[in-house]
């Protein structure tokens, strides 16, 4: 048995209802100081890791990207810098694949731009250091300690896969009630199993109350509850003065999200590229995620003053930020030449039934800045 089991047992055992939340199961799968997924020091991108992102199939999701906030960046020049933060940055690389972009694209970046890293994980700080100690990037643990020292931003703030990582609360659909689906220790089997409760935590029955006309009445439905998404987007409003918040994820709007066909959630598992049916047989060994609702952060972030730019599907996004632009023309026969994997790169991130369609980008504002970017309008086959 992992310490990472033994911690968990421990956990439930000295819980007063003898089982804890899914919510805190996946907190300490995932983000345990030590034992954690994410805390472990272990690839978990790209061909030897676990999973694939979009930054991780070649530079050109990056560079395409750097040509949006590179637009963004002019709406701020009056001011002598603009600051551009990534949050939640895993390896770096997305960072390092827009400054690359920028040295040939955006002439003297680095004296009209302030870089931000936000990177919760002691690991990932290490790696994005090494990996941009070429560039002049700050890092900072977290929002509120970045905006207590430097205050309310003006700028561009981004994300690719963060919110779909955040613990979730789960809860079940049990005749004409939620129950809260709960993690308690089998001691027979000798294993972690679910055992569901009467719901008893407020903001959890409140955001039911809120999405209860989206939910279908079918027993068994099960629905994940991001609260973090809820409290970061709302601290994101908050600190953003003016400008432009991008969010790349997997997810959908909520008549998407809460489909009939969804009856079991969308919690997915992955170890070595492998889907896990089974969240609680190794944790902290995989990576966990599930689909956010982009209406409840459009919803949230309209209250503090974000408005909706759009929510585009990740193929519409680069196909209308000029991605097209970068295909070339070639009578190279060789499958692996350059250009060759740069082209084979953009079919895989835009084409129908991958990438294309499974990420999201949400795209808000604040501000006196510009809603007319001309890297937002519609090109290609979303005229």
């Amino acid at each position: 048995m992992s310490s990472l089991f033994t911690i968990i047992k421990e956990k439930i055992k000295s819980s007063e209802r003898h089982s804890i939340s899914f919510y805190d199961f996946m907190a300490l799968a995932l983000y345990h100081p030590e034992w954690g997924y994410y805390s472990k020091e272990k690839k978990k991108v790209g061909k030897q890791g676990d999973f694939y992102t979009n930054s991780s199939v070649g530079s050109i999701f990056g560079e395409t990207l750097a040509a949006v906030i590179a637009e963004m960046a002019k709406e701020f020049s009056h001011l002598k810098r603009v600051t551009v933060v990534e949050m939640g940055g895993g390896t770096g690389e997305l960072m390092k694949q827009i400054l690359e972009e920028w040295k040939t694209t955006f002439p003297n970046f680095d004296k009209k731009i302030s870089l931000v890293m936000i990177e919760k994980s002691s690991y990932h700080r290490s790696v994005q250091k090494e990996k941009l100690a070429d560039y002049p990037v700050v890092w900072y643990e977290d929002w509120e300690e970045f905006v207590r020292i430097e205050g309310n931003v003006k700028g561009i703030v981004y994300s690719n896969e963060l919110f779909d990582a955040f613990p979730v609360y789960m809860i079940e659909r049990v005749k004409d009630d939620w129950k809260e689906v709960r993690i308690s220790w089998d001691d027979a089997g000798e294993c972690l199993t679910e055992f569901k409760q009467e719901l008893k935590n407020q903001e959890v029955i409140n955001f039911l109350e809120e999405q209860k006309l989206n939910l279908p009445n079918i027993q068994q439905y099960r629905v994940e509850v991001n609260l973090d998404a809820v409290q970061l987007i709302n601290k994101l409003s908050l600190g953003l003065a003016e400008g432009y918040l991008i969010t790349i994820d997997y997810g959908y709007a909520h008549e998407e999200l809460y489909m009939p066909e969804r009856q079991r959630g969308t919690l997915m598992c992955y170890k070595e590229h492998l889907a896990l049916e089974n969240p609680l047989e190794q944790p902290g060994e995989m990576d966990m995620t599930t689909h956010i609702n982009f209406s409840t952060l459009i919803a949230e972030g309209e209250k503090l003053g974000l408005k909706n730019l759009g929510l585009f599907s990740q193929s519409q996004f680069l196909i209308n930020a000029g991605i097209l632009d970068k295909l070339a023309d070639h009578q190279d026969p060789n499958p692996f030449s350059a250009v060759s994997r740069r082209n084979r790169a953009i079919r895989q991130l835009i084409f129908p039934g991958g990438m294309g369609d499974t990420f999201k980008v949400l795209v808000q504002m604040k501000g006196k800045v510009s809603n007319k970017l001309q890297k937002l309008q519609p090109r290609g086959w979303f005229k």
